[in-house]
């Protein structure tokens, strides 16, 4: 099977499954920020009674991680 049509099954199902935008809402358990790329990976989880129930891993590339970051940063004056 190739890379597209793996991805392209996984989007077909997504839209079948959640037609509507939607929000994701999790804790950041990790934010790993490496300066030498810029990349930020994130670790987003789900907690129940402090278990985890769900995980997932993720790239914010090095041109929106300064976006965000400095977004945040304006509006928290924390870094």
């Amino acid at each position: 099977m190739a890379l597209s049509q793996l991805t392209a099954g996984i989007a077909k199902v997504f839209e079948e499954s959640f037609p509507a935008p939607f929000w994701i809402k999790a804790e950041i358990a990790k934010l790993n920020h490496y300066p030498s790329s810029g990349h930020c990976y994130p670790s987003l989880v789900e907690k129940e009674k402090g278990t985890i129930k769900a995980e997932l891993r993720g790239t914010i590339w090095a041109n929106d991680f300064m976006r965000i970051n400095g977004n945040f940063i304006k509006i928290t004056r924390e870094p």
